[in-house]
């Protein structure tokens, strides 16, 4: 990557490295001669080994400046990891088949049909708390509803048609530059 930047005439842009790092990996890379400048080290530098925590990537889908929505996307050599642009909202619709999931951008694309029901709710805005914290046993009880209207389907959520043709713009607007 170092000497490819180099070449394209980015001799001053860093080289950055995450997934899952740890001493070890790090030690690895290193000794190989890798031309990293930052290291992503995030959920190994936090847990232990012994107490693994669930990793999670925080994945930019857009800017709001001046009123404008700006969709981002995270690019990746893997299709699976390449994100979705936008406001991202989860919504379950019940019909006659049972319960589905649909992934949708709900700045730009309507909820769907009435049975439609929001799962992701705002907990921060603008730097603060957004709601109050439900008591635990609510939490518990919600969770258990969730669960069994979840494993009904059984199937992931489905993205929408919409989301998906913005996604691969982005995609082939980078490609081309």
């Amino acid at each position: 990557a170092r000497h490819a930047l180099n070449e394209a005439g980015f001799p001053d842009a860093k080289v950055i490295a995450s997934n899952d790092l740890d001493e070890e990996k790090i030690r690895e890379l290193k000794a190989a001669g890798a031309a990293i400048d930052i290291w992503g080290v995030g959920t190994n530098l936090v847990t232990a080994q012994n107490q693994p925590a669930l990793g999670g990537v925080y994945k930019l889908g857009g800017l709001e400046l001046d009123g404008q929505w700006q969709d981002k996307i995270k690019l990746s050599n893997d299709p699976i990891k390449v994100s979705f642009p936008g406001r991202l909202q989860v919504v379950r619709q019940t019909g006659n088949e049972g319960a589905t999931h649909l992934l949708i951008d709900e700045n730009s694309e309507p909820m769907g049909s009435t049975s439609a029901t929001p799962l992701l709710t705002e907990l921060v805005s603008a730097g603060k708390r957004a709601r109050e914290a439900p008591a635990i046993s609510q939490t518990r009880a919600h969770s258990i509803q969730q669960w069994a209207e979840l494993i009904e389907g059984r199937v992931g959520p489905k993205i929408s048609a919409t989301l998906r043709a913005r996604q691969q713009a982005l995609v082939d607007n980078y490609q081309k530059d």
